[in-house]
């Protein structure tokens, strides 16, 4: 959703017309009415759902871009019955493989006319799910760069968690979901832990977060390890950390790791998706095979007793993340949009939308 509204923020910015079409009652619509945006209450429930969609196409919209892969199965179905049919983006933010059922084969290879991947590894999956590489333009995701002036001094995070001074504190991001790999880390914390004190935060919501807080009991790490559910001041808590930790074993690109970068927090992450992308081993953190808890320890172990290692990270990441900015994201895609529109022409007097 985050890169969504940055998305449309930008495509305003850049004197482009935008509409969203989102459930009603759900968080998006809800973020978008800080934007000059029409917003477009749809619910893509049933067959209710695809006609009131099929309705919205068959306005004069040049491009209809989907962030979803249920988004993308309806669109690729309701422009069917739309004349002329507006042309269709889809942005591909995750590695899962792609294409592997009949309606898969369909909606991949036909029910777009190009494809935004973010990351080199995204595009890889789709080109072996069968989407032809001329279809997929890598566009990686961005931040915004101005947020991080607001970001505030996590003092009050160390009274608030009674941290001590001089123990190291490490923090995960992520959704508490099977593909984020949260298990490995508490495996991992346990290793550490054998040899030294620590804290370990997981900042984040998600439908394994019982199943991950039993585990951490049955590890014998509860004490050191706190689940803090959904936080709104989680770039305090990567501002915090000694060592940010990425433990996924599938990962489109990572835009946790991205604000860590800028907040100077040295990250150990996954050699994964489109990690490697965006991490250089040994240059802007350390990257370890994704699944094994052992090999991730030791690299947790030797970020935070390595000095020059942290600062050399922090050093080469900082000036890496100068180029993060969203608006390289917006004019990379409107340069697709503009490419796709000079190929099929646009509609007359709506050549903005």
């Amino acid at each position: 959703q985050g890169q969504v509204l940055l998305l449309m923020r930008g495509m305003c910015e850049a004197g482009q017309q935008v509409a969203l079409a989102a459930p009603a009652d759900g968080a998006l619509y809800a973020r978008a009415g800080t934007l000059p945006v029409e917003r477009i209450a749809w619910s893509g429930r049933g067959m209710g759902g695809l006609r009131a969609l099929r309705g919205i196409l068959a306005r004069p919209f040049d491009v209809v871009h989907s962030h979803a892969s249920r988004a993308h199965g309806h669109v690729a179905v309701a422009r069917t019955g739309v004349r002329p049919q507006p042309l269709h983006v889809v942005s591909r933010r995750v590695d899962f493989s792609v294409g592997g059922t009949p309606w898969g084969r369909w909606k991949y290879r036909r029910g777009a006319d190009a494809y935004l991947a973010i990351s080199r590894g995204v595009y890889d999956v789709l080109v072996r799910g069968g989407v032809e590489p001329e279809h997929i333009t890598v566009v990686p995701s961005g931040i915004d760069l101005a947020k991080f002036a607001a970001v505030r001094d996590p003092a009050y995070l160390r009274s608030e968690f009674a941290l001590v001074p001089g123990v190291p504190v490490i923090v995960n991001v992520a959704a508490l979901a099977p593909h984020k790999a949260q298990t490995v880390l508490l495996h991992a914390v346990r290793a550490l832990r054998e040899r030294r004190a620590l804290r370990c935060f997981i900042v984040g919501e998600g439908a394994l977060r019982s199943t991950l807080e039993r585990e951490a009991h049955t590890l014998g790490v509860a004490d050191v390890v706190t689940f803090t559910g959904f936080r709104d001041d989680a770039l305090e808590f990567i501002r915090l950390a000694d060592v940010f930790v990425m433990s996924s074993h599938l990962e489109g690109l990572g835009t946790s790791i991205m604000d860590a970068q800028v907040l100077g927090a040295p990250v150990v992450a996954t050699r994964t998706g489109g990690i490697p992308e965006i991490v250089e081993d040994g240059v802007t953190g350390l990257l370890v095979p994704p699944r094994d808890p052992a090999v991730l320890a030791h690299a947790l172990a030797r970020m935070l007793d390595d000095g020059e290692l942290r600062a050399r990270c922090r050093e080469h990441a900082r000036a890496q993340s100068e180029g993060y900015d969203y608006h390289r994201t917006v004019y990379k895609t409107l340069d697709v949009y503009r490419r796709l529109c000079h190929v099929h022409p646009p509609l007359e007097g709506n050549s903005s939308r």
